[in-house]
């Protein structure tokens, strides 16, 4: 009954973290920056933010020098992903940017063996592949796709960092709380892109600075420090597999908030991703022991 409930708060964080996500691609449209200037301020912001937050309840953010350096490696991680995606969609098309991000799941699928191996490849490759095609049917007649190499490329990295960096987390988040490795990773992300922005993107206006506050703050310090405290109790396939409904939290929150059209494509598609969600969290049957 304890581990149920425990299940179910992680399902809470996680599904909050991924609405948290969602809505910030859609707050995103109103930022007028360049690729590493957003994911620099958010990064930033989200760090400070944490930083405060610790200090006010008085929790350490001390740690062994080892470990500082582990998250040093994610961090470069989490910077490389979100501007390989933002690089995505400004190069091509956001519809291209999210197919692309949405075969991270087969990437956990198959790097997890290096984590933790599963007893089979077969069941979480199926259900990653099955997670993807819907995804790309909610999404493919949105838009015209258009493609192209480097696009596709930047978009399969930006799946391939996430995927790793969700597997890292996973293993973290056994020792550390969320809101110590969310708050190292955010900082370290920030310092490694500030060469490129310092000689690239100009100082927000007030408005575009108050947008990127609050970006940093809710839409990226809460949002991660939720999603890997969700990791503590939720392997990282799982994890990958209700992420992939980011893009239809977001669908629909654009219905709701933009009163942007949801087609039957969309509702296939949902369907398809929500069906896998369930599938995945479906706990294997236990053999029963021989007499």
């Amino acid at each position: 009954m304890v581990k149920r409930r425990l299940n179910l708060n992680a399902l809470a964080s996680l599904h909050g973290a991924i609405l948290l996500f969602a809505l910030c691609a859609l707050f995103g449209k109103w930022v007028d920056m360049n690729a590493q200037g957003i994911v620099f301020y958010r990064s930033l912001f989200a760090c400070l933010s944490l930083v405060v937050f610790c200090l006010f309840s008085a929790r350490s953010l001390r740690l062994e020098y080892p470990m500082v350096v582990k998250l040093f490696a994610s961090g470069a991680l989490l910077a490389i992903h979100w501007w390989s995606f933002f690089y995505t969609i400004q190069v091509s098309t956001v519809t291209l940017g999210l197919i692309t991000f949405a075969c991270f799941p087969v990437f956990v699928a198959l790097l997890q063996v290096f984590f933790e191996p599963p007893p089979s490849l077969i069941k979480p490759l199926f259900i990653a592949v099955l997670s993807a095609l819907g995804v790309t049917v909610s999404i493919w007649p949105s838009q015209s796709l258009v493609f192209q190499p480097d696009a596709i490329a930047t978009g399969l990295l930006s799946a391939l960092t996430f995927a790793l960096l969700t597997l890292c987390n996973r293993q973290f988040s056994q020792r550390l709380s969320g809101t110590q490795i969310a708050c190292y990773q955010n900082g370290f992300a920030a310092l490694l892109l500030l060469p490129w922005v310092y000689n690239s993107t100009a100082w927000p206006e007030l408005t575009t600075f108050a947008q990127l506050l609050l970006m940093g703050i809710i839409f990226t310090a809460l949002a991660h420090t939720l999603l890997i405290h969700s990791l503590k109790q939720l392997n990282a396939f799982i994890a990958s597999i209700s992420i992939n409904l980011e893009p239809i939290y977001g669908i629909f929150a654009a219905f709701i908030l933009l009163n942007e059209p949801i087609d039957r494509y969309i509702i296939l598609g949902a369907g398809l991703v929500i069906s896998t969600s369930f599938i995945a969290l479906k706990p294997a049957p236990r053999k029963e022991e021989d007499d």
